[in-house]
């Protein structure tokens, strides 16, 4: 007769040896962002989100802002960034590069009725109210600022619009500035060192909350899908299906909405699943971009 210690021992290292592969991971995860303001802000401002996604799944996680755009881009493709929360135009360059990248949800907002949640935002081309200029073709021969030329509503969508206005802002423009992000925009006009720029919708907002109505909108872009967030080609369907779930199913009270909406300003109201072609609209802008 064996003794039981032995059998014992063998059932535990049996349990220890099936668990393991479930507890224990070499590195955590990198969910990463890319920097649509201030990076020490857009990390503070999403780390509760990570840090949830990270308990809920039982998967370390760490949140990661990277330098730009295409840095993001970069990095999913080859695969130094597990998971990522991306601009809806970087979205679509990204998977134009790397079809098998994978989509998990799109990021939702209230409306500013707070009655509706909402899938899209919008860029708009602005002035100072004081200002002289009542049209964007007024605007010829002036200082324009966008933020990034892999910026959604910073840069591809602006350019659309000025391009079916028959405005080539290379040459319409007197002077042409990338500031890097929509807050160094409103900054650069309220120092006067600007005449006009692009932003987004929920910029403005901001904006006009902390410095009063100072600005004139002189056009407003059509509806424009909402970041999404996206897991790179080698993450496992278990894990993605499990991240995908999380994220669907934080109510609206949740804290994490609440410290993205302190943070950023935005309205956040969770997260969708949307259909595939919820994004198509974006590569017009891309497609006049590269004109």
């Amino acid at each position: 007769m064996k003794p039981i210690w032995a059998s014992r021992v063998r059932l535990c290292a049996a349990v220890v040896m099936f668990a393991l592969p479930l507890i224990v991971h070499a590195e955590p995860l990198i969910f990463a962002s890319y920097p649509f303001g201030d990076p020490v802000r857009v990390q503070r401002g999403l780390a509760p989100l990570v840090e949830h996604l990270a308990d809920v799944t039982g998967t370390p996680m760490r949140l990661v802002i990277t330098r730009n755009y295409q840095e993001l881009s970069s990095r999913l493709a080859d695969g130094t960034v597990d998971f990522a929360w991306i601009g809806s135009a970087n979205y679509d360059r990204t998977r134009i590069q790397v079809p098998s990248i994978q989509y998990l949800a799109t990021y939702l907002e209230w409306n500013r009725e707070r009655t509706e949640r909402i899938s899209f935002y919008r860029a708009v081309i602005l002035t100072l109210a004081d200002s002289e200029f009542e049209t964007v073709e007024s605007l010829r021969g002036t200082r324009f600022g966008f933020t990034d030329p892999d910026s959604t509503a910073g840069y591809a969508y602006p350019r659309m619009m000025m391009m079916t206005a028959g405005i080539n802002y290379s040459q319409f423009f007197g002077s042409v500035f990338f500031l890097g992000t929509h807050e160094n925009v409103i900054r650069a006009l309220l120092a006067g060192s600007l005449d006009a720029g692009a932003v987004s919708d929920g910029t403005l907002f901001n904006a006009q909350s902390e410095h009063g109505d100072q600005f004139r909108v002189l056009m407003w872009s059509p509806p424009i899908p909402l970041d999404a967030v996206v897991a790179a080609d080698h993450v496992s369907p278990a894990l993605t299906a499990a991240v995908r779930n999380a994220l669907l199913a934080l109510p609206a009270d949740h804290p994490v909405h609440d410290t993205i909406e302190r943070v950023f300003g935005w309205p956040a109201a969770g997260f969708s699943v949307m259909p595939d072609e919820f994004y198509d609209p974006v590569f017009r802008a891309l497609e006049l971009r590269n004109r």
